[in-house]
């Protein structure tokens, strides 16, 4: 598995902030399945999901701005505002009007935008069904980690960032799985390529 395999199953398509990587499969005529990718990977995570969901669906998976292979801009706040905007920017490009949607992690948090915006009426597609994987709408709910805490902090997140490396980040991804040996290094190494 690499990046550069991935990257040549999708395309780029532009939003008002920056090109959004996005893979689609599964028949036209299909009911469309969005997904919503978590922190700190990219849509890269759904490849091995994608043939049995895309059976079934048409399935759309993008990178967020900021992540994976979609742009990174420096001039960006990444709100869940925003996040949300550009994704329906590339689902209006491709002509989506009805979907059900499927989050994980950071995901729920811009699904929860999306539907904010249904219940105001102002939703551009018909939402048929939302599912939350592993999400922690309510920050002050979660349980995060130190590594987490630290990253989050405005001084320290930053200089953490630059310190850490594949090994870094291949400890701390063991760390939030049931079986720490159940995903292989080249797994993990294309979740840091992608970082």
């Amino acid at each position: 598995a690499s990046l550069a395999e991935w990257s040549a199953r999708g395309a780029r398509l532009s939003t008002l902030n920056g090109h959004l990587f996005h893979v689609a499969a599964g028949p036209v005529d299909a009911p469309v399945l969005l997904i919503l990718h978590g922190f700190p990977s990219s849509s890269a995570d759904f490849r091995h999901a994608l043939p049995a969901l895309s059976a079934r669906y048409r399935v759309i998976v993008h990178d967020h701005l900021g992540f994976g292979l979609s742009d990174k801009p420096r001039d960006y706040s990444y709100s869940l505002v925003e996040q949300a905007d550009a994704a329906l920017s590339l689902w209006q490009q491709l002509g989506i009007t009805r979907a059900h949607v499927l989050a994980h992690d950071y995901g729920t948090s811009v699904a929860t935008e999306l539907v904010a915006r249904r219940e105001l009426g102002q939703l551009p597609f018909d939402l048929t069904s939302l599912t939350l994987c592993n999400g922690s709408v309510h920050i002050e709910l979660a349980r995060l980690r130190l590594a987490q805490r630290v990253l989050r902090h405005p001084t320290w997140g930053p200089v953490l960032a630059k310190l850490a490396g594949p090994r870094f980040f291949a400890r701390r991804i063991r760390g939030t799985l049931a079986s720490p040996g159940a995903v292989d290094a080249a797994e993990i190494r294309l979740m840091w390529d992608a970082l």
